[in-house]
């Protein structure tokens, strides 16, 4: 085993840390390089500019050198995994070694049945005694042969049990170094999606230390029965001993082959013991060579995933998560404002559709009043005039119905490119508040860099202050050092104008935060303005339902007309009738008198002082109801109210 350098938690925590606070570090250095690089193209501070490229550099070398000894684990683990194979190969040749143990066992109880066989045999047979002797003293040597096989295959099994807890011990320290690693990975900020991969990892490595106690528990009774195997060996061993003593100084054969029977029942079914130990700990080496594959497969998985997680930091490092988190928000933002406009839109196509309807409803209304219109026209033709306005009415709605869903249609159109510019200016806001915290970051930091600036002139005013009494302690004593003087004046003017440059800079930026801020209020402006528009088309569309709404209390009001109208003409065929019966009795009363119907003078008498004629008898027309006055129409004339009737009606229904 190669011994490699582990290291503990709290040391692996220590090194997480610095790498987080190198790369902080590194981060802020770089801004700091940028916004010089920015402020100061005339490279007015090369000196500090070339300090900060050396600190950045350093950091760049610590933080590579952070990611070697990642690399220099995910080796070790490497190196690890090709060891617990190595030992599974071995675990592999030691249950093969295994099984040959057992056929050998097997063999020696064939044996020592047939010896016990043959010693049956030989009970019936007189045996002289040093026969016997020696035919014992073999069959301990044989028994002594078996006990050291047994306590070679219990090394064996002590041997194939390390090498299972040496494994064991791997696994555990490189679960270690794994949840380690993932820890760091977590700490370096990982997005939603990898904390439940490292959660899942986290499962896993949990299930894998449980295994892992499970085996060390099979471990466990493995060497208790082990030490159980070795106390009935020892056991055994003692009894074989006593029992050859015994038989040495046995006088009688037959008291001899008895125990010999005993000890050879005692080594049979010590033996079975034996066999039955070794197919257990066969069946224990095949779990724990199972439990290792398992360990093996998810070590593999768990370096793949070490290695895409790896593969996904390096690509996060460079700052883009934070660029995707905003496109997210973006996007889910667009997200609602495009469900709430859809939502918009489907409820206008309902009211669109419900219109439809209602406009079908109509139409076919108007088609059912059109057909009993001609009806009517067939049969009167005093209500052509009343079927004519409401023809032209009924066109007239039409068309002002048609000029409504024009304009319906216009309006729709109208707010689906106010929404399109609502989007676009909700764009430009969004753009222009990114542009208000870049420049208010860009105000903070510069702020900072004046109070630096700040205390560094402070410094200089109180170095000038030291100069000016040490000038004038050196004029006192010689007055050939006003060249130094005049230096130090020029390095304070130098200062002077830098400082002057800083404020400047700093009352640019006042300047465009102030122009940012009134863009800010035009694009307010602009969505204020947008939303009175669509309040406004939302007004004109309440107005355009008002309108559609009396047009149709005025449809309703022509159907009730033409209710009223059928009802007229039902009267009228009456009174028609009653004329018509009228006019025939009249006729037949014509046909049999001969002459018209009146009062005659009688016959014979004189004309001299006559009466004058009475006037004919004429039987009173029935007098025509009066239809009910209609309210909305007071012009209109009933059929006998015409005392000139038109040329075009007819006298009679038969002409």
């Amino acid at each position: 085993m190669v011994t490699e350098k582990t290291f503990t938690k709290h040391e692996v925590k220590k090194m997480q840390q610095g790498l987080s606070s190198e790369k902080v570090k590194t981060q802020d250095l770089e801004q700091r390089l940028a916004k010089h690089i920015k402020a100061e193209q005339g490279g007015v501070i090369e000196e500090e500019n070339q300090k900060l490229k050396c600190l950045i550099l350093t950091f760049r070398k610590k933080y590579q050198k952070a990611l070697q000894d990642l690399a220099k684990k995910g080796e070790s683990q490497h190196h690890e995994t090709s060891q617990i194979d190595n030992n599974n190969k071995e675990l592999e040749e030691e249950n093969a070694s295994l099984m040959e143990q057992q056929k050998c066992l097997r063999e020696m109880l064939s044996k020592a049945q047939k010896n016990l066989d043959e010693s049956l045999k030989k009970e019936t047979q007189p045996v002289h005694p040093v026969e016997n002797i020696e035919h014992l003293k073999r069959q301990l040597q044989q028994t002594e042969a078996e006990a050291e096989k047994f306590r070679d295959e219990a090394k064996e099994a002590q041997r194939n049990l390390k090498h299972a807890e040496e494994a064991a011990k791997n696994t555990n320290t490189k679960n270690r170094l794994y949840k380690e690693q993932l820890a760091y990975f977590v700490q370096d900020g990982s997005t939603s999606s990898e904390q439940t991969k490292v959660e899942a990892y986290n499962k896993r490595i949990c299930k894998l230390e449980e295994e892992n106690k499970k085996f060390q528990d099979t471990e466990r009774e493995l060497k208790e029965k082990i030490w159980l195997i070795k106390e009935e060996l020892h056991q055994a061993k003692e009894g074989r001993g006593n029992k050859a003593d015994t038989t040495t100084n046995a006088a009688f054969p037959s008291t001899e082959t008895g125990e010999l029977r005993k000890s050879l029942e005692e080594s049979r079914l010590h033996g079975e013991q034996l066999e039955r130990a070794v197919s257990h700990l066969r069946m224990k080496s095949e779990e724990a060579k199972m439990e290792v594959q398992i360990v093996q497969g998810d070590l593999r998985e768990s370096q793949q995933q070490l290695e895409t997680l790896r593969s996904e930091f390096s690509r996060l490092h460079g700052g883009e998560d934070k660029v995707l988190e905003e496109k997210q928000l973006q996007i889910i933002s667009l997200s609602e404002e495009k469900q709430k406009i859809e939502s918009d839109l489907t409820e206008e196509r309902r009211h669109r559709q419900e219109l439809q309807k209602e406009l079908e409803a109509m139409k076919q209304t108007l088609v059912q009043g059109l057909r009993e219109a001609k009806e009517i026209k067939q049969y009167y033709q005093n209500l052509v005039n009343e079927k004519a306005a409401t023809l032209q009415k009924n066109n007239h709605i039409q068309q002002h119905l048609k000029t409504l869903k024009a304009e319906i249609q216009g309006r729709e159109k109208e707010i689906e490119e106010v929404l399109s510019q609502l989007d676009a200016i909700k764009k430009e806001r969004n753009k222009l508040e990114q542009q208000l915290v870049q420049k208010r970051d860009q105000e903070s930091d510069f702020k900072r860099e004046i109070q630096d600036r700040e205390a560094n002139i402070t410094s200089f005013a109180e170095q000038i202050q030291t100069i000016q009494s040490k000038l004038k302690h050196v004029e006192e004593i010689a007055g050939d050092k006003d060249h130094h003087i005049l230096e130090a004046k020029q390095h304070l003017a130098k200062k002077v104008r830098e400082v002057s440059q800083f404020s400047e800079r700093v009352e640019k930026q006042e300047r465009e935060i102030e122009n940012l801020q009134e863009s800010l209020r035009n694009s307010k402006e602009k969505v204020t303005e947008s939303h009175s528009n669509v309040e406004m088309q939302l007004e004109q569309q309440k107005k355009m339902q008002e309108q559609l709404d009396v047009w149709e209390k005025k449809y309703f009001r022509i159907y009730e007309r033409m209710q009223a109208a059928e009802a007229k003409n039902k009267e009228l065929k009456k009174i028609e009738e009653k004329h018509e019966q009228m006019q025939q009795l009249l006729s037949s009363l014509g046909t049999v008198i001969g002459s018209p119907v009146g009062l005659t003078q009688p016959y014979g008498i004189s004309t001299e002082g006559s009466r004058p004629p009475v006037p004919p008898l004429e039987v009173p027309s029935p007098k025509p109801k009066k239809p009910k006055k209609q309210k909305e129409n007071p012009e209109q004339k009933t059929f006998f109210d015409q005392i000139n009737p038109p040329s075009n009606y007819k006298n009679d229904l038969f002409e």
